[in-house]
């Protein structure tokens, strides 16, 4: 089955709005920490500026899951446009410390509204049908935001400035404004915590919880020490270094279809999840022990895979879990999870680095996940059986 005009009409802003969000979010964060490093900033500062950013998603979360289900979830993306101009502006201006720390807690907000009501709102107008395929099609936009990004980002870094890379992001982020207005709006629901307290008491939604907090250490392991590690140990520049997102967000945004129809055909969510989990851990690990461009880049490709079909499975998980009218605050709830958990990877991974080389932060990390999926993997074939 394919989609309908009338679906790819509705789905397609979506698309847009999530290819612009992280396109122009990662062209930041895949050099940040270097950025930072040329200011002179210590290897613990950095972690604090790019924790902060992921601690003040963590206090908008809730207050923006519950808000897209009250409120109109459209007017909500606009809010988080705007702040994520304002973040935006803000790096293209500020030099000091504690300065950035505030421009840091903004972007973090600004980050939080928008991925909560975007993604929520995509999974309350996309329909029952063809999910696994509506969720690809969504993610599609993402992981090429996520490849271009960095890709455009290091062209820029390598031929200009990082001041030209902070005004690019300026004006994509006003774009994002408007182009957020576009959405497909769903009028908000009556209040009452206790029914989200009521879902969330279920065995498999703590397990999916778990799971996610875990998993995404390894983003905040990447933010914090990937662009380093490929900079200073590999001595890539940064156009090499945009190279490798790019390759990676063409490939996950391959992948993500065919793992999308390989979910409608089967619904084998359990086998996709714990493939993804140990794949994901293994070829951390082994990105650690890369000396040249090729071989991370294959590593990379591996580890990515199980990547995209980890994210897959737990949105699939998220649409098949929770009523429709209060899936943005539960998507909160999960994203919290995923916030904690990549808070704890930047600050812990701030100070291996200090301790260590960079390169040992991942290593510890994909041990860790991969320890975890064997651990788990009796209760996620026991507990995550879809109706």
């Amino acid at each position: 089955m394919r989609f309908r005009k009338k679906d790819f009409n509705t789905l397609a802003p979506f698309l847009a709005c999530s290819f612009l969000l992280y396109f122009t979010n990662w062209m930041i964060m895949a050099f940040l920490p270097v950025f930072l490093k040329s200011i002179s900033f210590s290897d613990s500062r950095i972690g604090i500026i790019i924790g902060i950013f992921s601690v003040s998603s963590l206090l908008m979360i809730l207050p923006a899951g519950f808000l897209s289900d009250y409120l109109s979830p459209k007017k909500m993306a606009v809010f988080g446009a705007s702040l994520f101009f304002i973040y935006t502006s803000g790096l293209y201006s500020v030099r000091d410390f504690y300065p950035l720390l505030g421009i840091a807690l903004t972007g973090g907000f600004a980050h939080s509204i928008l991925n909560i009501t975007i993604y929520s709102l995509f999974l309350k107008v996309m329909g029952i049908e063809l999910r696994g395929k509506k969720i690809a099609f969504y993610q599609v936009g993402a992981y090429l935001g996520f490849g271009g990004g960095p890709l455009i980002g290091g062209w820029i870094v390598h031929h200009y400035s990082f001041e030209s890379l902070f005004l690019l992001a300026s004006a994509l982020s006003f774009f994002l404004i408007i182009l957020s207005a576009t959405l497909k709006d769903r009028p908000g629901i009556a209040f009452d915590f206790k029914d989200y307290k009521i879902e969330l008491k279920d065995r498999k939604i703590f397990l999916l919880i778990v799971i996610i907090l875990v998993y995404a250490t390894h983003f905040g392991v990447e933010q914090t020490s990937l662009s380093l590690f490929m900079k200073d140990t590999l001595l890539f520049s940064g156009q090499r270094i945009g190279l490798v997102f790019f390759i990676l967000g063409i490939w996950m945004a391959i992948l993500a279809p065919i793992a999308g129809h390989s979910f409608d055909r089967s619904r084998n969510i359990i086998r996709i999840l714990l493939i993804g989990l140990m794949a994901s851990g293994l070829f951390q690990i082994a990105t650690g022990y890369v000396s040249t461009f090729t071989e991370l880049v294959f590593i990379r490709v591996l580890h990515t895979m199980g990547d995209a079909l980890i994210i897959l499975t737990i949105s699939i998980l998220t649409s098949e879990f929770f009523p429709v009218e209060r899936l943005g605050g539960h998507s909160g709830v999960l994203h919290i999870s995923r916030t904690v958990g990549i808070f704890l990877g930047n600050i812990g991974s701030g100070y291996t680095n200090e301790l260590f080389d960079y390169n040992m932060s991942l290593i510890i990390n994909g041990t860790y996940i991969f320890i975890f999926a064997v651990l788990v993997t009796g209760l996620v074939r026991k507990l995550f059986v879809l109706k």
